[in-house]
């Protein structure tokens, strides 16, 4: 099966991927005998910063079919920048220096000074916050599933405050692969699904594309993975 950006996953993936099935538009919390009729949020075969594992030839074709060997011609990063180019592959995780906070419905969900970062080439940052940071009290597990090459399989979490639902706005990881073992429970919000993602006194704004994660702030240089014309990247 292919998912709605055309891209195929493995029978493995495909039998974690157990989406309860969110339906499109924010506000509205998946309901029994809802059909199951794909939207603009659905996400069934959701990679936010993931990729499905497949072999790793798949990687050079765009969702045509045709082979895409051209790299992207990187933004120079200016003073005080970096760019998502030199970012590794495998992913990093390291340290965050700076305040980390998201909001939703007039609630700060998560605050901390305390949060980890993964870096992957082409993509953004995507912010982890450990849980005794997060007001974990509005978040409610899901039956979604998605399988991560690197860190394993992340679980999704509803967010719901007051009569505000955005679904399957965070994401995490019970038990990731050895290398990314510092994240292991910690939380990950999509910074479209939200109302606010802050890194220190700079306002995120989301990472292209319906997959993906990572929260783009001034101090980071594309172009990103998610734009149009990058699925072969």
């Amino acid at each position: 099966p292919a998912d709605p950006a055309g891209r195929t996953a493995t029978p493995h993936a495909t039998a974690l991927l157990q989406d309860e099935h969110a339906h499109a538009g924010r506000g509205e919390l998946p309901g029994a005998g809802q059909p199951r009729n794909a939207g603009p949020d659905d996400d069934d075969l959701r990679i936010h910063e993931e990729s499905l594992s497949r072999p790793e030839n798949d990687r050079n074709f765009d969702t045509t079919g045709t082979i895409s060997t051209m790299r992207p011609e990187r933004i120079a990063p200016g003073p005080g920048q970096e760019s998502v180019w030199e970012y590794p592959r495998p992913p990093r995780v390291e340290a965050v220096q700076r305040r980390i906070r998201v909001e939703f419905n007039g609630v700060v969900i998560a605050d901390t000074e305390r949060a980890l970062r993964v870096l992957e080439t082409a993509g953004p940052p995507v912010y982890y916050i450990p849980p005794a940071d997060v007001q974990t009290e509005y978040l409610s597990p899901t039956q979604a599933r998605t399988l991560c090459e690197w860190k394993g399989v992340a679980r999704y979490w509803n967010l719901r405050v007051g009569e505000r639902v955005a679904p399957q706005a965070a994401w995490s990881y019970p038990q990731p692969r050895a290398r990314f073992q510092a994240i292991t429970d910690h939380f990950a919000f999509y910074a479209g699904r939200v109302d606010a993602c802050w890194v220190g006194e700079s306002l995120a704004r989301p990472q292209p594309g319906r997959f993906y994660g990572g929260w783009i702030t001034p101090d980071v240089t594309g172009p990103f993975k998610g734009e149009p014309g990058s699925e072969g990247w």
